[in-house]
């Protein structure tokens, strides 16, 4: 009975999850980025080297973390779903854990609710997607390292730095997250470290980065993985010149831009906190969030889950900001309301224009329960959370299954990706998105050419494949698909 007195909180954020997340096991694979993971997952099982035979443009821990688990659950989205819960629960409580070992946060009651507020209702939570898996990993570097300051254990140190490093393989943006929290740690606490404790906390930061860097050089494509990390990244870095006061800044771009607002932000802050105006837990905790809203901006664009990066840090601040103002400390009040009101309003701007995807909402909540009363079928369900994907499936998998066998090429011009693992065949390009194809040239259509089938969006222009389409007979249109089928004997 202790027990579930002591671990009451957590019982209730896990019921509250489960409550919130449940019509998501029922849900169909409908979201891009995880149809693509999925994708991954399935070319990863068949054999197929990451960004050599399959391909996408990040690090590679988060399709590794999908490879284990379509392992497990192949393609049944519960797997994936439950997953997410269990980084979600552990989202909450370790935003508390930090707040009350590394910040001294005495309200811890209001530090569970927002908490759990964000983790059911922020937007994405529920989307197994690469911030959802990597902050959860800052939080545990945190906390390790805030065990490492109040015990001296050498344990913890490199265990801090070891949730970091992982963090870091998950997306570039968090690389740059831990890399720059990591610093001011450092620098903050140097008086606890020394010269070995530091090279090792760096050596097993780097250690993941290098040993990937190390395997592929060792089979001898460590050039496409540079390409497919950095080299097509750099299409993804905020190159729009920043408009300041309605001034158009035509000499830089926004990621020099806002690195030199981070940077100067960051030189203030040391100054204030070596002039004594603002402690320790204020700086680190002003650090972190200016470094995650900068990192959250390294693109132009303005996904909703970009957000998840700031999620951490913001609760934290709300609570101690209240904290603050029941000490009254009117100074620190002053600077970390100043600051945060700053650079939330740099969030604002730059979301003015944010993608819009119909993720929960109420109505997905009415038509669960109409599902759990029995009022409409499964299928029904899934149609009413995503009409185009779901006609996808029930178009393309029932001609896919009647012309091919599993195991055999076939492609897709379209962005669904999750086809491939869903009817068991294989993507004849390692890009199995249509966004994600570059210009097609000699090589990609003779490789194009094992498919057994060619699916086609009606709306896509299909003159320009008139050679590739030589060896193969229009077989079947369908509402919104041309289907071809490659000829027995290839001219």
């Amino acid at each position: 009975m202790n027990h579930i007195i002591k671990y009451k909180n957590h019982l209730i954020v896990l019921f509250l999850l489960i409550i919130a997340r449940l019509p998501s096991f029922f849900e169909r694979w409908w979201y891009g980025d995880e149809n693509i993971y999925l994708a991954i997952a399935q070319a990863l099982s068949n054999g197929d080297k990451l960004y050599v035979d399959i391909w996408d443009n990040k690090p590679p821990l988060l399709y590794f973390i999908y490879y284990v688990i379509y392992n497990i659950f192949n393609t049944n989205i519960i797997g994936y779903k439950l997953f997410n819960l269990i980084l979600t629960f552990l989202f909450i409580i370790l935003i508390v854990e930090v707040g009350k070992q590394l910040f001294n946060v005495k309200n811890t009651n209001l530090l569970w609710i927002i908490a759990t507020l964000v983790g059911i209702f922020g937007y994405e939570m529920s989307i197994l997607n690469a911030e959802n898996v990597y902050v959860p990993l800052i939080l545990l570097g945190l906390l390790t390292f805030s065990k490492f300051i109040h015990s001296d254990s050498k344990l913890y140190l490199l265990g801090s730095a070891f949730f970091f490093s992982l963090a870091g393989l998950c997306k570039l943006p968090a690389l740059f997250e831990v890399l720059a929290l990591s610093t001011v740690l450092i620098i903050l606490y140097y008086s606890k470290l020394n010269i070995n404790k530091i090279l090792n906390f760096i050596f097993i930061l780097i250690a993941p980065y290098l040993t990937v860097i190390l395997y592929y050089l060792s089979i001898g494509k460590l050039e496409v993985f540079y390409q497919s990390i950095l080299g097509f990244s750099s299409d993804y870095l905020a190159k729009v010149y920043p408009i300041v006061i309605g001034i158009p800044l035509i000499f830089t771009d926004n990621l020099k831009w806002r690195f030199l607002l981070l940077f100067i932000f960051l030189i203030l802050l040391a100054i204030s906190y070596y002039k004594s105006h603002v402690d320790k837990i204020t700086t680190i905790l002003l650090a972190w969030f200016s470094i995650s809203l900068f990192s959250s901006f390294i693109s132009d664009r303005n996904y909703p889950h970009y957000l998840i990066q700031l999620y951490q840090s913001l609760i934290i601040g709300i609570v101690l900001i209240v904290q603050t103002f029941k000490n009254k400390n009117f100074y620190q009040i002053f600077i970390t309301a100043f600051i945060t009101l700053t650079m939330l309003n740099s969030v604002i701007q730059n979301f003015t224009s944010m993608q819009q995807l119909s993720y929960y909402n109420m109505n997905s909540y009415f038509n669960f329960m109409k599902l759990a009363t029995n009022n409409i079928t499964l299928d029904q369900f899934q149609e009413s959370a995503d009409q185009s994907g779901y006609q996808a499936e029930k178009e393309l998998l029932p001609i896919i299954n009647q012309n091919t066998k599993p195991n055999d090429y076939i492609y897709l011009f379209t962005n669904n990706p999750e086809i491939y693992p869903l009817s068991k065949r294989k993507p004849a390009l390692k890009y199995t998105a249509i966004y994600q194809l570059p210009t097609i040239d000699n090589s990609t259509l003779e490789t194009l050419n094992k498919s057994s089938l060619l699916i086609f969006q009606k709306s896509e222009k299909i003159d320009k494949y008139t050679e590739l389409l030589k060896n193969y007979s229009n077989i079947i249109n369908t509402k919104n698909y041309i289907i071809f089928k490659r000829n027995k004997k290839i001219l």
